[in-house]
């Protein structure tokens, strides 16, 4: 029995000798091993051994991974310039790393590092998994792990991508303020009625848009309405007269049933500028133009047409002409604009049409196309618009045409039978009334 009891203290002895070593076994001379790695407080290394296959996190997110890193017990001296060093493979646009300062690991000291890692809102989620590595170096040697990570949408996210400005961020006082959002949905669900607004609270400014509905990217895009990103229609802002200075411009998206707003802050400089006083004793024209459109996107067949209204509003002081300015149509076909120009007095509207023709050998798809509002020859508006180009219906049957041209033509005839009619009823009824009217007491037999 003693023997046994013996030989199991001796075993235990040994064990203990040997799990105190086993850090460094493999390669003695190690100054420093991986002791545990956390990723948002999941562990997914420790002593030596991965605990976790995947680990998921969310794009826009910042993750946090901690290295706990130990010395070698058996070094003879200190490691000078030691750094710990994170990243995620597979990003196509960049680079996803973080880098500690650097330290020094004396024999048989323990030391924790915490790295954050931002993950791009544009990254593209997992259809494949990302590669994390973790790597400690120092000038002579390096020992790595690596890790799989899983990237995920957020469930409701809608990124403002892009922004334009115009005339820019530093403006004259008295004169507009014009913004066009590029936004897109980045999240897991599909948003609806998604309020778009541009204001300067200090001046007591703003101005709203709505944008119906984005689909997120894992959506079925069969439906050519549903899109993922979208231009917003044109936002303006009136200057007073009397601002002078720098003022914060507020941009939000509110979405998720108000429950959810993103947001991007800008300088807007404002430039004092004197009024042109007339020498006559008039007022000065204070008062600028509105421009609206009926729609911002259409769908159009090969080889037919169809119209873009803008309607024209002079709330100014004197008469006011205005015409538009168009680019980029001849990529898929024609335009003209009717009238050429048309000239609005004041308190009063006005109104052009712009027809754009599809060619008959249009590629089907969405095209893009630029219309500069002006008033006189000055820019107020510029907007994009859409003409969705789609394969033209071929009818299978070669009279449809005639036959449509001759219904449409008895409708016009039967309408204008029906006036006649009624023209020549209301005549008649008049003629009876002179004939039957009664003689002043006068009767012959």
């Amino acid at each position: 029995m003693k023997q046994i009891f013996s030989l199991f203290c001796a075993f235990v002895v040994v064990f203990a000798l040997f799990n105190t070593g086993v850090a460094f076994a493999v390669n003695p001379t190690d100054g420093y091993r991986i002791n545990r790695v956390e990723v948002n407080d999941i562990t997914v290394f420790e002593n030596g051994v991965p605990t976790s296959s995947t680990v998921k996190v969310e794009r826009g997110e910042t993750s946090i991974i901690e290295v706990v890193i130990e010395g070698n017990p058996n070094l003879q001296e200190e490691i000078d310039d030691v750094r710990v060093e994170a990243e995620i493979f597979g990003y196509e646009h960049g680079e996803i790393e973080d880098t500690s300062d650097i330290f020094t690991i004396e024999p048989g000291v323990t030391y924790r590092e915490v790295l954050r890692l931002e993950i791009p809102n544009d990254i593209e989620p997992s259809s494949t998994d990302y590669s994390l590595r973790i790597r400690i170096s120092d000038r002579d040697n390096s020992i790595s792990e690596r890790f799989t990570l899983r990237i995920k949408e957020i469930r409701h996210f809608v990124n403002i991508l892009d922004v334009i400005f115009n005339p820019g961020l530093k403006v004259d006082a008295g004169s507009n303020l014009f913004s066009v959002l590029r936004i897109e949905n980045l999240g897991e669900k599909k948003e609806e009625d998604i309020k778009v607004t541009m204001s300067i609270p200090e001046l007591g400014l703003s101005n709203s848009v709505f944008v119906d509905e984005l689909v997120s990217d894992e959506e079925d895009l069969s439906d050519d309405d549903e899109e993922t990103s979208v231009s917003t229609d044109e936002l303006l802002l009136r200057i007073p007269k009397n601002a002078k200075g720098e003022y914060e411009l507020k941009l939000s998206v509110d979405y998720n049933r108000g429950n959810t707003v993103e947001e991007k802050l800008y300088t807007l400089v404002v430039v004092p500028t004197e009024a042109d006083v007339p020498t006559d004793g008039t007022k000065p024209d204070t008062v600028s133009s509105v421009v609206t459109i009926d729609t911002t996107r259409q769908d159009i067949e090969q080889g037919k047409g169809i119209v873009y209204k803008f309607m024209f509003a002079n709330l100014g002081e004197s008469s006011k002409t205005y015409s538009l300015e168009v680019s980029n149509v001849d990529q898929f076909g024609t335009y003209r604009v009717d009238p050429q120009a048309v000239t609005v007095t004041k308190d009063q509207t006005g109104e052009l049409a712009l027809f754009v023709a599809a060619d008959e050998d249009a590629e089907p798809g969405i095209n893009t196309f630029n219309v500069k509002v002006l008033e006189g020859g000055k820019v107020i508006k510029q907007v994009s618009l859409t003409a969705n180009v789609k394969e033209g219906t071929v009818s299978s049957d070669p009279w449809a045409n005639v036959r449509t041209g001759l219904e449409v033509g008895f409708f016009i005839l039967l309408i204008i039978l029906v006036i006649l009619g009624l023209v020549i009823a209301a005549r008649r009824i008049g003629r009876k009334d002179e004939i039957e009217e009664p003689s002043n007491g006068q009767s012959y037999y």
